[in-house]
């Protein structure tokens, strides 16, 4: 079964100014996770798709597919099912990966973890699809009404039911994606996500707080190395 990833970066950002080319280590966001859907080895091709020069040039480079977005998928009032479409619309492996350039800590290792389970699974490969999800302890409402649980039987936050949609990644067969022009399918198999695996960097703050934990991971392999 072959099977491509696809990853999407937009000129500039409205919360964080060209977000998907913020820093990271030694490269920029974009590049990092071009770098790690390249290192997984698991994907027959990667799909690039932004209206930035750079990107497009980047992918080309590097041996990735390069799709220019139209201009009128680049505006805040785009519809994003008419984005997603013409992605698959390009594609021609029978299954396809989503994922963010945003989401820096999801691995090469991680996604070929996760693309030997997917075709490994007839239920998720066959037209189900699998999806990331976190479970965020939080007491959620809309219109002053509780969406997730009960205000006179209130459980502990750690016990409660809901599942956070994680874009990390969703992976499903493209002709599904074709059809319900979304990332999701219909009842996915889901696939839990620690905190780290799924942070997506969303503001300056995320920015600012990712920036911070690779400097802890960096002080602790210096502390864990032996002294010569």
């Amino acid at each position: 079964m072959s099977i491509a990833a696809a990853i999407a970066v937009r000129e500039g950002s409205k919360r964080v100014e060209n977000k998907s080319f913020l820093p990271w280590l030694s490269t920029n966001l974009f590049e990092h996770k071009c770098s790690q859907l390249i290192e997984s080895g698991v994907f027959d091709r990667v799909y690039v798709s932004s209206d930035s020069y750079y990107a497009l040039d980047y992918a080309r480079a590097k041996g990735m597919v390069a799709l220019e977005r139209k201009p009128e998928l680049c505006t805040d009032s785009a519809n994003i099912s008419d984005f997603i479409g013409s992605i698959a619309d390009s594609v021609k492996e029978e299954h396809l990966l989503f994922t963010l350039v945003t989401c820096p800590f999801f691995e090469a290792q991680d996604y070929r973890d996760l693309v030997r389970a997917y075709l490994g699974d007839s239920d998720a490969s066959g037209g189900r699809g699998m999806q990331g999800f976190t479970k965020p302890s939080i007491f959620l409402w809309e219109s002053g009404q509780p969406l997730n649980y009960n205000p006179r039987q209130q459980p502990r936050s750690q016990d409660l039911p809901t599942l956070a949609f994680s874009p990390v990644l969703s992976v499903l067969p493209t002709r599904m994606v074709k059809i319900f022009r979304n990332v999701v399918g219909c009842e996915p198999v889901p696939v839990m996500l620690d905190k780290t695996k799924a942070f997506d960097i969303d503001d300056s703050f995320d920015y600012r707080f990712a920036l911070a934990l690779i400097d802890e991971r960096r002080e602790y392999k210096k502390q864990a190395s032996p002294h010569i």
